[in-house]
Formats: C-alpha cells, structure tokens, sequence
C-alpha cells in the first residue's frame, strides 16, 4: 500500500521513481504537504536520483515550482539529481520561458532508464 497521499513511489535506491497523482492545482497546505513527500524520499540515504513523473499535472503553480527548485537543490547538495518527466506542453513552455529547463533536467520518457550520479 502507497504510504503517501500526493505521490506513489515506484521505485527507491539510488534512483528513486515517484509519480505525481494529482492533477489539479494544489492549494498552499498541499503543496506544502507534496513538498514533505518527495523530500522524505529524496532524503532516503540510497537515493542520488529522484526521477519524477508529472505526466498527471497540466500547469504548475509558482508555489509548486519554488518548491521543485529548493528540491533540486537539495538533492544536488548530496551530488543528486531531479529529472522531471512526463511534463505537458505548457509546462514545458513555461519552464523554456523561465529559462529553468536549463535548472532542471527534463526528460520525455518516463520509463528511461537513469543512472545514478556518483
């Protein structure tokens, strides 16, 4: 059984796979409650890369993107990484727009394989 309300965990160790499940815009306590979520599996000792699936989201709050940006952070202070895949035209747009496709690493295919940064 899934542990977490706002994400599935598809896969842990050192690349991590979640799923987004929600498709709706999130509200400020939700957010906040997501952001938990993916930090507590990004912050599991195994995980290097946490692919995330967001191919269940059609547009992204600046709440919800300020949040994926102190994610990624995160996750590069211990040599990581966060792969965003899955994403909807507008969101890529947005992100090409922001110049923050050049912040994060953005794939199409969600069932890629990833190799760990060591």
């Amino acid at each position: 059984m899934n542990q977490y309300r706002y994400l599935e965990l598809l896969s842990g160790g050192p690349v991590s796979r979640v799923r987004l499940l929600n498709h709706r815009p999130f509200c400020a306590e939700e957010v906040e409650a997501l952001a938990r979520e993916w930090n507590s599996v990004a912050d599991g000792s195994a995980c290097l890369t946490l692919v995330m699936d967001c191919s269940n989201f059609q547009l992204l709050s600046s709440e919800m993107l300020g949040k994926l940006i102190l994610l990624q952070r995160r996750l590069k202070q211990k040599t990581g990484k966060l792969v965003l895949s899955g994403l909807c035209f507008e969101i890529r747009e947005v992100l090409n727009w922001t110049k923050l496709n050049r912040f994060f690493e953005i794939e199409e295919d969600a069932d890629r394989e990833f190799v760990a940064v060591a």
